[in-house]
């Protein structure tokens, strides 16, 4: 009985021991195994060598790289500052007042005032409620500086 454990054991213990062997000599470097083994260094360190006992080579001038054509060069992304303003007015007009408030106690006013134009005046009127009252008059103000705008017509080109 005691001769069956001790053959078990040897064919468990057996194969993990070489399995583990594998797997260090794999992060050590020795063996190959995409995966497990590291960067190879060594031939970085063999590439330092050989420049530095090579003999210094004149350079040539690299040719400039050609402009992008129209087919390969990338669009243009433009931003909206309007259209972020009232998607971000649409979203803040379906939160709680205490949670909209806690979103812009961190933000400045000239951020704000955008973005407060275009919200429901119900929304609107209900967080200046909740602000400072200095806080709440210096937006009540530059809101209606900024609704006070008008684009300009056609004609005063």
């Amino acid at each position: 009985m005691a001769k069956k454990k001790g053959k078990k054991l040897i064919f468990i213990l057996v194969p993990v021991v070489l399995i583990g062997v594998v797997v260090g000599l794999a992060f050590a470097g020795i063996i190959n195994i995409p995966g497990l083994s590291p960067k190879a260094k060594k031939k970085v360190e063999a590439k330092k060598d050989d420049k530095k006992a090579a003999k210094p080579v004149a350079k040539t001038p690299t040719p400039p790289k050609p402009a992008d054509t129209p087919s390969t060069a990338k669009p243009v992304v433009t931003t909206d500052p309007e259209k972020g303003n009232a998607k971000l007015a649409t979203l803040w007009n379906e939160l709680d007042t205490a949670k909209l408030k806690s979103i812009i106690e961190g933000m400045k006013d000239p951020e704000l005032v955008p973005v407060l134009v275009k919200m429901d005046d119900e929304a609107v009127t209900n967080l200046l409620a909740t602000l400072e009252p200095k806080r709440a008059a210096a937006l009540s103000q530059a809101i209606r500086a900024e609704a006070s705008k008008t684009a300009p017509k056609s004609d005063d080109f």
